[in-house]
């Protein structure tokens, strides 16, 4: 059995879900959302390190999965409204779900090898060095909670973005929101505290032609580019998917390119991530970001990139390695 872990009903997750199930193999999704988990048995014996969870009348024992593909390991919370108890159910789930996990990557085919393996690939700190060591350009950064750092990164006169350390969403008056990147001013800043604030991720402007996203699956790159330069509101973060003034098409990219993005992918040992891009105005190509559990199905659904299908076949293929 090949275990896809994630939302039940995501829809990257049921696209590959139908690729395996037509090639004759099994597969199951695990979900990880917060309701399929009220709804979730789930027993460990330490005597014999067994395990057995069940969800939705189907068990996803152990010595019966040969791959596993994360998309999502649990559910994210969001906003500040949680109770205590709301706190120790995810916590306490975290670490059930976590330590599944690996004992799933020493009996079986786990993508990006472990799930602490991944979880350091998203940080940005880590991300600079990851470039520097593929030896792909990374615009010029600076986290901090220092004042006078913070108003000096603005001095040589560049345009600067405030981003987040992390992708969250936040509660906007009863919505679901994602933080985008935002344009700054040294201004912004005149009344910064610095004792007490937590660090703010500053980084210079690229002035983009365009931007792509790589998508990577063991060896294989695919890549789509991502034009929103004509659009009010996606010109700065793409993000903002103003899809019908956002221009995505396949995107070919120099196998140079593609050896470096592998560099990169073997600095944390993945298999699966998407990488980010930003091609300037005179070509250079920028990384801005790498996230093991990135998405892609817009891009399938807009290019036609058979993205879940490439992902369903590498999951077979190592399924079929460990028998």
């Amino acid at each position: 059995m090949i275990l896809l872990v994630g939302a039940g009903d995501d829809p990257h997750l049921t696209a590959i879900q139908a690729h395996i199930r037509q090639a004759g193999f099994s597969a199951h999704i695990l979900s990880t959302e917060k309701e399929a988990l009220l709804n979730t048995s789930f027993t460990y014996r330490s005597g014999d390190a067994s395990f057995v969870l069940q969800q939705h009348a189907a068990e996803a024992v152990a010595p019966n999965i040969q791959a596993v593909f994360f998309l999502s390991p649990l559910y994210s919370k969001q906003g500040f409204n949680h109770s205590q108890v709301q706190e120790f159910w995810h916590t306490t789930w975290r670490e059930a779900l976590h330590g599944y996990y690996a004992h799933l990557s020493q009996s079986c085919f786990v993508t990006n090898r472990h799930i602490y393996n991944a979880l350091p690939a998203q940080n940005k700190i880590s991300f600079f060095r990851a470039a520097q060591q593929a030896g792909i350009p990374a615009p010029e950064s600076l986290i901090s909670n220092t004042r006078a750092d913070i108003l000096a990164f603005f001095d040589d006169g560049k345009d600067v973005v405030l981003k987040t350390m992390h992708q969250i969403y936040l509660e906007y008056q009863n919505q679901q929101t994602m933080l985008l990147v935002k344009k700054v001013k040294k201004e912004d800043f005149a009344d910064f505290e610095g004792k007490g604030e937590c660090p703010v991720f500053l980084q210079k402007a690229v002035d983009k032609q365009f931007d792509f996203r790589a998508i990577i699956i063991g060896d294989t790159v695919l890549t789509c580019k991502i034009d929103a330069s004509k659009s009010l509101y996606g010109n700065v973060d793409w993000r903002a998917y103003d899809l019908p003034h956002t221009v995505h098409e396949i995107y070919e990219l120099p196998q140079s390119l593609k050896n470096k993005i592998l560099k990169a992918m073997q600095y944390f040992q993945l298999d699966y991530a998407c990488l980010d891009f930003c091609v300037d105005q005179n070509g250079q190509e920028w990384l801005l970001d790498i996230n093991p559990f990135g998405r892609f199905m817009w891009i399938e659904l807009a290019t036609g990139l058979p993205i879940s299908k490439h992902i369903a076949d590498f999951l077979m293929q190592k399924a079929q390695s460990t028998h």
